[in-house]
């Protein structure tokens, strides 16, 4: 798969502002979803192709794995 040069620059700029609402919300990931997402939208898609492609558990590893480290951290002192 491959984008054009001049479309290339908007995804990570999408990913950037998904990021921030999701950081400024309060929301848990999937109800901020559920808020934001049309059904059978695009954003719904996309996010099933990257659940059917196994990469949502290995960003969820990696959230939980930071979580873990910062609040050891904050144990240790």
């Amino acid at each position: 798969f491959s984008c054009p040069r001049s479309s290339a620059h908007r995804s990570p700029a999408a990913l950037l502002g998904a990021a921030k609402m999701l950081l400024d919300s309060e929301q848990h990931p999937w109800q901020l979803k559920d808020s934001v997402c049309s059904p059978g939208g695009a954003t719904t898609h996309v996010l099933c192709v990257l659940q059917s492609g196994g990469f949502l558990l290995p960003a969820y590893q990696c959230h939980g794995g930071l979580l873990h480290l910062h609040t050891g951290a904050a144990d240790h002192g």
